[in-house]
């Protein structure tokens, strides 16, 4: 990604070539996931009309805020309310009942207790059209929270956080709660993998200058990783393979 380029609207780019591949007859909904560095609302806003599931994890202390239908009755004068009851996601008294909840044991996890709430959206503080005076941007989505008992072995020295997510899918879908959490679950094994590249191989050890060098490196990163992959198996010799 080159240093002008909105790490969004790139993620939104590649998302939209890669459902572009494919016809929506021959596929289903996919589903992608991503890390709490993007920006939920320019993500969503990227791919709107695209047939496509996102999940985005969220900071634990930001705040969001139900329909405006439920704020109580309208005032006699001033203009409409757009912005209803707020949801913190640091206080729990501020939480209104969840639209679903989705409740089971893991081995590794223990108790998993998901709950979901639809059709709540954040203040949106930078869009395209700030500064017109112009009415800002409604962006609804679903907030999910997942809560468990405890980590997987060897990580049980930690006590748990909570993982607060947004998810938005196509019109009329649901958000299937057992899948998501799961799906998130499942992406913390490929942040392993980044780190053993990034620790062991030494992919961002060069100060390269120009993306194209950056992608050379990327790519010999890579093989490097596929010649280490079946050498597993040699034990300590592995390490000498790829020196």
């Amino acid at each position: 990604m080159r240093p002008a380029r909105d790490a969004n609207e790139v993620a939104a780019e590649q998302v939209k070539a890669f459902l572009g591949r494919s016809s929506e007859e021959e596929r289903a909904t996919p589903l992608f996931v991503f890390d709490a560095g993007y920006d939920p609302v320019k993500v969503q806003q990227g791919l709107e009309g695209s047939r496509c599931q996102i999940l985005i994890r969220l900071r634990a202390g930001r705040c969001f805020r139900a329909d405006p239908s439920l704020a109580g009755p309208p005032a006699p004068t001033g203009r409409p309310c757009r912005h209803g009851p707020k949801m913190k996601c640091k206080d729990p008294s501020t939480w209104p009942e969840p639209s679903t909840e989705y409740i089971c044991e893991d081995a590794g996890y223990g108790s998993v207790r998901v709950r979901a709430w639809a059709k709540l959206h954040p203040k949106v503080r930078a869009h395209e059209g700030r500064g017109s005076r112009g009415p800002l941007p409604i962006v609804v989505g679903t907030l999910i929270l997942v809560e468990v008992e405890r980590l997987p072995r060897g990580e049980r020295r930690r006590e748990p956080r909570v993982l607060w997510m947004w998810w938005h899918g196509p019109e009329g879908m649901a958000p299937d709660l057992e899948l998501l959490w799961r799906t998130y679950v499942r992406r913390f094994d490929l942040e392993h993998t980044f780190r053993f590249l990034k620790q062991t191989l030494g992919w961002t050890t060069p100060r390269v200058r120009h993306p194209e060098q950056a992608d050379r490196w990327t790519w010999l990163v890579v093989a490097g990783f596929g010649r280490f992959h079946p050498a597993q198996s040699l034990g300590w010799r592995a390490r000498a393979l790829l020196t």
